[in-house]
């Protein structure tokens, strides 16, 4: 399933390219992502700020449709808040993603429309990241911070890493993109919510439950066109 999808989002991205009339931007704007966690004893999160940059390519079908592909440096990640009795644990945890979302765009009322609609699938893959956490047990308070690690599954090889200084997620992501866009001119404000389809919690070798974690983003942004091909 993960490789159709992926295949699909080449296909996507590569006809894009291919048509003859093409806007060329840059993108940039505010990430407010979290995530959801089905686990036995999930712990609690909130959202995370962070920075998205890139460059975006919106190819013309017609005067009413559009595909916008778009190359993204994009920070996500969530903020942990968890405080019982005798349990405290708080911090963050930040995710640096290579990101290509391919999204349909729907001008309802042609090229000068002053909406859009958009949807599609995007990919990203994690190059980095870090964390700093306070954990408080009993009035002990320790504090942690490092970097961010990927694989597949914890095991003997990694089950240290967060003593060692580092978390552990899967490195893979992959979901759907919707919202809507304020057209003015060549500058475009964008409302997208990114819903996280693949699991980013890695397996645990030495846990018998089956946690799992799925990344949820509110990207707000803005899209300068600053070229336009003309046809031939």
């Amino acid at each position: 399933m993960k490789t159709k999808f992926i295949l699909l989002t080449v296909m996507l991205s590569y006809y894009s390219l291919a048509f003859s009339q093409s806007d060329f931007g840059l993108s940039g704007g505010l990430n407010l992502s979290n995530c959801v966690v089905y686990d036995e004893d999930p712990y609690e999160t909130k959202a995370l700020s962070g920075a998205m940059l890139g460059l975006a390519i919106k190819s013309h079908i017609n005067k009413n449709l559009y595909i916008r592909t778009e190359i993204l440096f994009s920070q996500k990640g969530v903020k942990l808040n968890e405080n019982q009795d005798d349990f405290k644990y708080i911090g963050y945890e930040r995710i640096n993603y290579f990101a290509i979302p391919v999204l349909g765009e729907l001008k309802p009322c042609g090229e000068k429309s002053p909406i859009s609609i958009f949807a599609g699938p995007y990919i990203e893959i994690g190059i980095g990241g870090k964390y700093d956490i306070e954990e408080t047990i009993n009035n002990y308070t320790d504090n942690y911070n490092g970097k961010v690690e990927f694989a597949k599954e914890i095991n003997s090889s990694n089950i240290n890493s967060f003593e060692d200084g580092s978390t552990v997620v899967k490195r893979f992501d992959m979901g759907i993109d919707f919202g809507i866009g304020i057209n003015m001119k060549k500058l475009s404000f964008n409302f997208i919510y990114e819903f996280g389809a693949a699991n980013i919690e890695p397996k645990n070798t030495f846990y018998s439950g089956e946690a799992k974690r799925f990344n949820r983003n509110a990207r707000i942004s803005f899209t300068y066109y600053f070229e336009k091909k003309a046809n031939n």
